[in-house]
């Protein structure tokens, strides 16, 4: 979701890195999809400060609290998780629905609809069918969120 080629400071010398560290206060459920909304949001908010090039024998200064320009960030991926338990499927599960489902599915979804990435978790299998049936809902609902995400994002 981040161009890196725009994080470098100087080609082949310096370039920003991000981390996003995430702290749990409360499990009800679904953690993936709660710290992937609260990372995307948190990217697409964060600027990058403005560095002052060294004079010769110095180092580059970084002039904290003066922000040159926002972090580089390209697309607003959401992760929508679902959950199957017999033959039903579970949109967002809470912490009591995940420890009776048969296996769940985290589908990262990008605006072009495209899936960047996925995470099967649980101990049986699950159909192509119901694959399909889990990106098929992710892909509609990662719609609707990232239309919050978005009003989120501009209300900051």
């Amino acid at each position: 979701m981040i161009d890196v080629e725009k994080l470098v400071i100087k080609p082949a010398e310096k370039s920003w890195s991000v981390f996003v560290d995430i702290h749990m206060i409360n499990h009800q459920g679904n953690l993936l999809d709660a710290s992937s909304l609260a990372a995307v949001v948190a990217l697409h908010t964060t600027k990058i400060p403005k560095v002052e090039p060294a004079k010769e024998g110095e180092k580059d200064t970084i002039l904290r609290g003066n922000f040159e320009k926002p972090l580089p960030v390209d697309h607003i991926p959401i992760t929508i998780t679902v959950g199957k338990v017999g033959s039903n499927l579970i949109v967002d599960p809470t912490l009591e629905e995940e420890e009776v489902l048969d296996a769940k599915l985290s589908i990262a979804v990008r605006e072009d609809n495209t899936i960047c990435a996925l995470q099967k978790q649980g101990s049986k299998e699950l159909e192509l069918s119901d694959v399909d049936k889990m990106i098929e809902i992710a892909i509609r609902k990662s719609g609707e969120l990232r239309e919050l995400v978005k009003a989120a994002i501009k209300s900051v």
